[in-house]
């Protein structure tokens, strides 16, 4: 899940405009990173629990299996408060609206009188060979 939320705030960071530093965002993905860490070395753990020939049985709850999983849920959280701390502020960018509106005042100061809109109107029926190869 961290891999998922760091992706995406990635992908989509510049299309968001935040009030709050880019710093927090910044934290969240160390966070989350270290979490991916942890969760590594949680795994290497277990796996190193396992194979342990003289010992008959595992146990699940060992010291570093307990610290790590607990140190990968910790910093997961931070991370995720972080990122939520960071979202608070997110305004969407707003570039779109300013082209827009520009086109169509563009487009509201263009004017035809009867004669010229006549013209276009007998231009467009005419058949355009761009060629000129007859």
């Amino acid at each position: 899940m961290s891999t998922i939320l760091i992706g995406l705030s990635v992908s989509f960071v510049e299309k968001f405009d935040s009030n709050i530093s880019i710093i927090v965002l910044i934290l969240s993905w160390c966070s989350l990173f270290i979490a991916i860490f942890f969760g590594i070395f949680a795994l290497m753990a277990i796996v190193g629990n396992i194979a342990k020939p003289n010992e008959l049985l595992i146990d699940v709850y060992d010291k570093s299996i307990k610290n790590s999983t607990i140190l990968q849920i910790l910093f997961f959280l931070l991370g995720i408060l972080f990122l939520l701390i960071y979202s608070s502020g997110i305004k969407i960018k707003n570039e779109d609206k300013n082209e827009k509106q520009k086109q169509i005042n563009y487009y509201n100061s263009i004017s035809f009188d009867k004669k010229d809109d006549f013209k276009l109107n007998k231009n467009r029926n005419k058949e355009v060979n761009p060629c000129k190869c007859n």
